[in-house]
């Protein structure tokens, strides 16, 4: 945990979009060799707070590669905490970019990856059919719905026509 919060960006310093990119890229890497998993959860908000968005998506996305397949509750809260139809109404007027979205779309999937997750089923499937609104996070609509699909195929990988209790959803 140290040495992730050692090599941090610098928020306050002018770091370079390059360097954000590459801490990005970093904290993913991390992600897929399952070290996020010892990173509390104080430090994953520390990083969702920070203005580079692309360390947000990193994040994200790393830490649903720790949980690949394991449903982790903490996991697929950082996700759907970044979905705004799944937000109380009281929340609508947050701002989350388009590119962090995706990427909780796409982390849902990766953590219930194969299960069948009815509820996470339902959502994706609802979110590919939600209608663009005039939102300016909703500008990125097809990559969004492109995103959604994927997370939905995460979520029935393996599973065919044979999913138990999916059936009526078509």
């Amino acid at each position: 945990r140290g040495w992730i919060a050692h090599h941090k960006l610098d928020s306050a310093g002018g770091s370079s979009q390059t360097t954000a990119h590459t801490h990005a890229g970093f904290l993913f890497g991390l992600g897929l060799q399952g070290h996020l998993q010892n990173m509390p959860a104080t430090d994953h908000f520390r990083y969702l707070k920070s203005p580079q968005d692309t360390a947000s998506v990193g994040l994200v996305l790393g830490v649903a590669c720790s949980y690949v397949g394991k449903q982790d509750t903490n996991a697929t809260k950082m996700c759907v905490v970044h979905i705004p139809s799944m937000l109380a109404p009281s929340y609508s007027e947050i701002e989350v970019s388009s590119a962090l979205q995706c990427a909780s779309v796409v982390g849902i999937g990766l953590v219930h990856a194969g299960s069948t997750h009815r509820m996470m089923t339902e959502l994706l499937v609802g979110e590919i059919n939600r209608k663009p609104t005039d939102k300016p996070s909703h500008s990125d609509r097809e990559a969004y719905a492109l995103a959604c699909g994927f997370g939905l195929g995460l979520v029935c990988l393996g599973v065919g026509s044979d999913a138990p209790g999916l059936a009526d959803l078509k």
